[in-house]
């Protein structure tokens, strides 16, 4: 296995490896982020191709929202791996509802 592996053209590699951070303004505060992983978090993130997430609504995800705001108060960018809460898009079964086997 390599050193890297391509997921969402965000390339991931091992710490170890020399890496070019830049600056930029993200919510309004000064953050640093590897320059070869910024503005990626949308490509990986898994709220953007959830039903539930829906920000500007009322009804919006809670755990989204949470986490949003943690984020602002943080400083930081948090994109989701992983959540038992997911719907896929378009999607009218969530994971949860599939039976296996």
């Amino acid at each position: 296995m390599s050193d890297t592996e391509n997921l969402g053209n965000a390339p991931l590699a091992k710490a170890t490896k020399k890496h070019k951070y830049v600056e930029y303004e993200h919510h309004g505060e000064k953050v640093v982020v590897r320059e070869d992983l910024k503005g990626k978090h949308r490509n990986v993130c898994l709220c953007y191709s959830c039903d539930r997430f829906k920000p500007e609504a009322p009804e919006k995800c809670k755990i989204a929202h949470a986490l949003y705001e943690l984020v602002v108060k943080s400083r930081i960018v948090a994109p989701v791996w992983e959540c038992a809460e997911f719907l896929e898009l378009g999607v009218k079964t969530s994971p949860k509802e599939l039976k296996l086997g």
